[in-house]
């Protein structure tokens, strides 16, 4: 997969200019653990795009003052600025990249707690690599509820979310991030006799930061 940053920029140079810095528009990369920025590309009206040798594996321009980012790492990550520069530096666009792993495998465990004709208790343990979550399901003959998280962030960022299937006997583990989702399941009809019938909700992660463009790449 390719990433394609637009930066937006469009240049009016006079035949012949006076003896003025002739504009640039440049690329540059900042990170946390680094904060003096790196030329990633340079466009330039008279020269056209320059990219240093570092980066020739990873930045490739295109046409219009676009740039397509490929063979990405999670070293890559970080705040890519878009500048003009003339007798002044102005930031036209700013990206946040976050470079992202595939989420690990995720497994479900559904262990009995009790039971009676009129209803079970079960408890779901979701577990990947790093991270456990688990929450008890009561169960009936009209409705299947539960008590604890049923979904929680993991240290990795990723998001561990546990919820009833709309046949009201698989419960399904879905272990997912920005770019990458997977899911196990199991069946609570051999643990509860009864035919419950529930209707999950879903939740959504925001992430305001002012003013960027936050992409996220795997």
């Amino acid at each position: 997969m390719h990433l394609c940053l637009f930066l937006a920029a469009h240049f009016s140079i006079a035949p012949h200019p006076p003896l003025l810095l002739v504009p640039h528009l440049d690329l540059l990369k900042k990170t946390d653990n680094d904060p003096e920025p790196k030329f990633l590309v340079t466009f330039s009206p008279v020269d056209g795009p320059d990219v240093p040798e570092n980066y020739t594996e990873i930045v490739f321009p295109q046409a219009n003052f676009s740039v397509i980012l490929k063979n990405l790492q999670k070293a890559n990550s970080g705040l890519y600025d878009a500048q003009l520069s003339t007798s002044k530096q102005e930031i036209l666009v700013a990206y946040n990249i976050t470079v992202l792993d595939p989420v690990s495998p995720v497994k479900v465990k559904v262990d009995p707690v009790s039971s009676s004709p009129d209803s079970c208790n079960v408890t779901v343990s979701c577990t990947t690599d790093d991270y456990t979550i688990s929450s008890t399901w009561t169960c009936t003959n009209q409705t299947c509820s539960n008590q604890g998280h049923n979904s929680e962030i993991t240290p990795l960022g990723a998001s561990l979310h546990i919820y009833l299937s709309d046949d009201s006997v698989t419960i399904i583990c879905n272990h997912s991030n920005q770019v990458d989702w997977i899911t196990a399941s199991a069946h609570i009809s051999p643990l509860c006799p009864t035919s419950p019938v529930y209707i999950s909700s879903s939740f959504v992660l925001l992430f305001p930061k002012s003013n960027l463009q936050h992409i996220y790449f795997v």
